[in-house]
């Protein structure tokens, strides 16, 4: 009996204890978790939010939406959204309250501190902002596309077809010009000038074959010659040492042989001066008489 009130007092604690978490953590994710103090703002639409949706205080999370009134506000209905912060919790006078919304993200009211060192006492109104919706934002986004598709049209229509024309009409004169190169008479000309070149190139290898063999024919002539030189190397030495002896004779004598030329060369002028004075003397050998005064009959 004993072991039973025990196993359930240890089931009851459990359970209690169980409960206790249970309940702090829901405390915790709803923000509640003690004293709060009161502050609302106005939105004009309140989309995605209702009673228990956490509040953010620049992405931390500070309470929790306590109610949703609609409201008349500058002759228009909107929504009076109460916020419940913890206590304690400073807000400065020029803070902004706005809805976050996302594709897959729950929607939160996220207040976004200033930089006023004032700040709002409990029950004081928080400045709101419209909330972003992304799909406004998308509609946005789309009219600035077409704006930027209208201002893309006007330039193509004002500045780039000009270019468009101006480049058609020069690849006209191009093709036109390139028609005129590919004539059938320029091609023939591109063709015979193709055979030429084969034949051209058929005749360098010819010339560098006949080159080669003329290549190897002077090298067997230098070879002979350098045979013949090493072989008749006495000779030409001796060869050389006549001439060099010729060559101090003529050196040796070279003086009288002058002379010699020097006299025949005088005599050889005094024969052509008398020829000259007597053309006769080729024929008779001697002077012809002379007259009393001296002169030639």
């Amino acid at each position: 009996m004993r072991n039973s009130r025990i196993n359930y007092i240890i089931v009851g604690t459990f359970t209690i204890i169980v409960l206790a978490g249970l309940v702090v953590s829901i405390a915790l994710l709803t923000g509640r978790t003690g004293a709060v103090a009161s502050y609302y703002t106005i939105f004009q639409s309140v989309p995605g939010i209702a009673r228990g949706t956490q509040v953010l205080f620049q992405g931390y999370p500070v309470g929790q939406v306590e109610s949703i009134e609609l409201i008349e506000h500058e002759g228009r209905q909107r929504y009076r959204v109460e916020l419940n912060v913890r206590t304690g919790w400073q807000i400065p006078d020029d803070s902004v309250a706005f809805l976050t919304t996302g594709l897959l993200a729950a929607v939160n009211v996220n207040i976004d501190g200033g930089s006023s060192r004032t700040f709002l006492s409990p029950g004081g109104k928080i400045r709101s902002n419209e909330p972003a919706d992304i799909f406004t934002t998308l509609q946005d986004v789309a009219a600035d596309v077409d704006a930027l598709m209208e201002q893309a049209k006007e330039m193509v229509a004002e500045d780039i077809r000009p270019l468009l024309t101006t480049f058609s009409e020069e690849l006209q004169v191009v093709s036109h010009r390139v028609t005129e190169l590919l004539s059938a008479e320029n091609v023939a000309h591109v063709q015979q000038i193709m055979a030429n070149l084969h034949t051209t190139s058929d005749e360098v290898v010819k010339l560098v074959a006949e080159l080669h063999a003329t290549r190897t024919t002077a090298d067997n002539l230098l070879q002979r010659i350098d045979t013949v030189v090493e072989k008749n190397q006495g000779n030409v030495d001796q060869s050389l040492l006549d001439l060099r002896y010729s060559l101090e004779t003529v050196a040796r004598h070279i003086d009288a042989v002058n002379r010699n030329l020097e006299g025949t060369s005088r005599n050889m002028n005094e024969f052509s001066r008398q020829i000259r004075a007597n053309p006769s003397l080729l024929l008779r050998g001697k002077t012809p008489p002379t007259e009393d005064d001296g002169r030639l009959r």
